[in-house]
């Protein structure tokens, strides 16, 4: 636990919204075993509860991550008993709550009143969903992903759960998203990334790009390195493509080569098509 709280000191310390959860417990995410598992769960989250009851409201708590193989009677208890204990000692920390089916949208859509939320103004749901699983998902069979084929279903599921949201006024928040390394530039993967964080970000929703260090490649943990192309297409990268003779340290101005818009469009275009320089655009001038 004080490992834990810790990591989350790390976190809230560079002013993170950090999400601590119970993350694919087995043990109790199982129809036959659930009921002699409840207790032992309701135990962990009075210790998490009590334990963090003072932290920044930056920390949010979701209760339990992607359950898939208990009921819908099993999940409702599950919340009905966690809630009150996390209400207890943190009457106003936002609280995460999933569906069925790992948190898949479509399931809560499918099953709009089946998932019994309290009456709080400080829920949210949250779902993961990797769209769509045959290109997204793990071993993708699907090798390609374009504007003109794909993003009307991308938008059709993503209405239909800002739909529900606003019938039943909770707030949602998009847990999970993203594309293993199998997906290049030349795959569409940047145009995938560009359409998901336009989305989420026009219809206001909170969101977390997933990252485990290796299949799902943003942040490297070893070498500590970012795979920018990804950032640019969050628009969470400052960076632009420098055409001039000077390095990026000594330029004041972020210039880019001919044809600006695609040249800057990620690093790969900058260096590999325009011979240009993938710079930091800096306040006081860009560095490499």
């Amino acid at each position: 636990m004080a490992e834990v709280e810790q990591m989350v000191d790390w976190s809230l310390d560079r002013g993170m919204v950090t999400i601590l959860d119970t993350h694919h417990e087995e043990w109790l995410d199982d129809e036959a075993a659930f009921s002699g598992g409840l207790e032992r769960f309701k135990a962990i989250w009075t210790q998490i509860a009590d334990r963090f009851k003072d932290k920044d409201h930056m920390l949010l708590f979701e209760i339990v991550n992607e359950p898939a193989h208990i009921t819908i009677d099993q999940l409702n208890e599950l919340y009905d008993e966690v809630f009150p204990i996390i209400r207890d000692s943190n009457p106003t920390r936002i609280v995460l709550m999933q569906g069925l089916s790992y948190g898949n949208p479509k399931w809560i859509v499918d099953n709009p009143t089946s998932l019994t939320i309290p009456d709080d103004d400080y829920i949210m749901l949250a779902f993961h969903r990797y769209d769509p699983w045959a290109y997204a998902g793990i071993s993708p069979t699907q090798t390609n992903w374009t504007y003109d084929d794909d993003f009307a279903t991308m938008t059709s599921w993503m209405d239909d759960i800002d739909s529900w949201s606003t019938t039943y006024n909770v707030s949602l928040y998009y847990g999970e998203f993203g594309v293993m390394n199998d997906q290049t530039a030349d795959r569409g993967r940047d145009d995938w990334f560009t359409a998901h964080a336009t989305e989420i970000a026009s219809r206001g929703w909170g969101a977390s790009v997933w990252n485990d260090g290796s299949g799902h490649l943003i942040f490297d943990y070893d070498d500590l390195s970012w795979v920018d192309d990804i950032l640019w297409d969050l628009s969470k990268s400052n960076r632009c493509c420098w055409g001039g003779e000077l390095t990026c340290g000594t330029v004041t101005s972020c210039k880019s080569v001919e044809d600006a818009s695609f040249c800057s469009a990620s690093w790969n275009n900058c260096v590999n098509s325009c011979s240009g320089k993938w710079c930091t655009n800096e306040k006081n001038g860009l560095s490499a």
